[in-house]
């Protein structure tokens, strides 16, 4: 399998096919299911993934955590991906943002600032597609085992864990609109981190492991029966990481993330005290490196810019601003990372 996205994939149809809210699974009889976590946009490590575990499409399926797009640099390739009968994915938050841009409730600025840049910049037409595709992507996926077990698989966390309420009954509330406090499960499915940052093991009745992205960890880790495999393969110390189900410890497999890729970890302030906008963003674009967002809040002649993009550049940018080229004087510092 080819590190590098095809193109040669059907596109995704015009008109969407509605998806459940909850897609059940049967088990996989006659080959091995892998759990994936977050790809954000870098399919190329994805393909580099199955590769090495010697993916077969054929009788192989891959289970995605959520967030395949945004922040990598091939976002655009996740109609061809989804294309794929043989890869399922639960909506992450990311998705979760193109979706509400659509129905006219989204935040497109905080998006932007967030790896979704790459979506505002596409024509009209592709946009639409890529909406149609990802609203075709379940909040959950429900895996039987062989034996009667069942697996889950959310972005985030199950809904109302906290108040012990088993995973039936979180799936039946995602699965009823009108029911109260459904709002709240979704938004709990998608973008919550509380049991994580509680670091709370209360299990999740119903399913013998839940797996889940979103949370970004240093290495494969459980909480109770909640398995977290966001390794954070779009940040230069990360890597993508697959589980092979049923799971033991021998089965965690990843690729190291590929570190010229253009991954944006880094948000950078920029500060200039003179010059005016054209001179500011000349000033930016001589500066090498890898730049994929860059808004401006302007103030009469002082102007912030909000750059994501990777250190190399906030190095090379400080050099040159303390040559003396840029009209005005430059203040600049990373504040941290661009995650959402």
């Amino acid at each position: 399998m080819s590190n590098t996205p095809s193109t040669a994939f059907t596109p995704a149809p015009e008109q969407p096919v509605p998806a459940p809210t909850v897609l059940r699974l049967p088990a996989n009889l006659n080959g091995r299911d892998f759990v994936v976590g977050d790809v954000h946009g870098h399919f190329e490590i994805l393909g580099a993934l199955l590769e090495k575990v010697g993916f077969n499409p054929e009788v192989d399926r891959v289970l995605c955590t959520g967030d395949l797009v945004d922040r990598g640099p091939y976002s655009d390739a996740v109609i061809d991906w989804l294309a794929q009968s043989w890869l399922f994915s639960v909506r992450g938050n990311h998705e979760q943002m193109v979706l509400d841009h659509f129905a006219g409730t989204g935040d497109a600025p905080r998006h932007s600032r967030n790896g979704g840049d790459w979506f505002y910049r596409l024509p009209d037409a592709r946009q639409r597609l890529i909406h149609q595709a990802i609203q075709r992507m379940p909040v959950a996926l429900e895996i039987a085992l062989p034996g009667g077990q069942r697996i889950g698989v959310i972005h985030a966390e199950s809904p109302y864990w906290e108040e012990n309420m088993s995973w039936d009954d979180a799936m039946a509330l995602l699965e009823t609109p009108q029911q109260q406090g459904h709002d709240h499960a979704l938004k709990q499915a998608v973008y919550a981190r509380g049991r994580i940052n509680g670091m709370q093991d209360k299990p999740v009745a119903g399913v013998k492991t839940l797996y889940v992205g979103h949370s970004t960890v240093a290495a494969v880790s459980r909480l109770g029966n909640v398995v977290y495999v966001d390794t954070g393969c779009s940040f230069a110390d990360g890597h993508l990481t697959a589980v092979e189900l049923p799971v033991d410890d021998s089965a965690f497999r990843h690729v190291p993330a590929d570190r010229t890729s253009q991954h944006v970890p880094y948000l950078i302030v920029i500060i200039f005290t003179q010059g005016s906008q054209q001179a500011r963003q000349e000033s930016l674009e001589r500066v090498p490196g890898q730049v994929v967002l860059i808004g401006r809040q302007d103030h009469r002649m002082q102007g912030v810019c909000h750059v994501v993009a990777d250190q190399q550049f906030f190095v090379q940018f400080l050099a040159v601003a303390q040559s003396g080229e840029f009209n005005g004087d430059v203040t600049a510092g990373i504040i941290g990372r661009a995650h959402a």
